[in-house]
């Protein structure tokens, strides 16, 4: 492992290659703005944008706003897709799936932001499985993840094997504590 030069928001606001970050933040308005960051560079570079995550739509699209980024339009040119869930069902991959094959026909790259705030225990293999889903869809096609977690499950011993199971499967790993600060490592 090596550190990366530069803060959070500096990483993400430079990366043009293919990456799959894991992502663990204390503060949810810096994770988001971060986020938010990492699409609005996919947006300048023509990709298309999925969020996927257990906010309301509104907090989503005014994060989006914040960084200039037209998610509105975005979607109505099949650009963006939110995916918005508590639980992960056969419907939110089927969501995702169907915004993929339309990337698919189009022979476009994604940037896709999966965030989970509140996962309890029921919930820890419902998300290694969302990674596993979304890292197997990034080996196939040319996206971009970035998975974002409370950094509240490194410091808890129950959920250690699910941060333990996600590091080994990213290309980077950003501690983001608060504005400003952070550490980005290249696995």
């Amino acid at each position: 492992m090596n550190r990366d030069k530069g803060e959070p928001l500096q990483f993400f606001s430079e990366i043009r290659d293919v990456v799959n970050v894991l992502m663990f933040y204390e503060d949810v308005a810096y994770a988001r703005l971060l986020e938010s960051v990492f699409l609005r560079r996919g947006v300048d570079l023509g990709h298309a944008c999925m969020y996927v995550t257990s906010d309301s739509k509104d907090v989503i699209l005014q994060s989006m706003r914040d960084q200039n980024v037209d998610a509105d339009k975005l979607s109505n040119d099949n650009l963006f897709h939110a995916v918005f869930f508590d639980r992960l069902t056969v419907q939110t991959l089927d969501s995702v799936n169907e915004f993929v094959d339309e990337l698919k026909k189009k022979k476009m790259t994604a940037r896709i932001v999966v965030r989970f705030d509140t996962p309890n225990m029921v919930q820890d293999s419902e998300l290694l499985k969302l990674e596993q889903f979304f890292l197997q869809l990034s080996s196939q096609h040319d996206f971009s993840i970035l998975s974002s977690y409370g950094a509240d499950l490194v410091g808890d011993n129950k959920k250690g094997k699910l941060v333990r199971d996600n590091i080994g499967m990213h290309s980077h790993v950003v501690f983001a504590p608060s504005f400003g600060y952070g550490l980005v490592v290249k696995i």
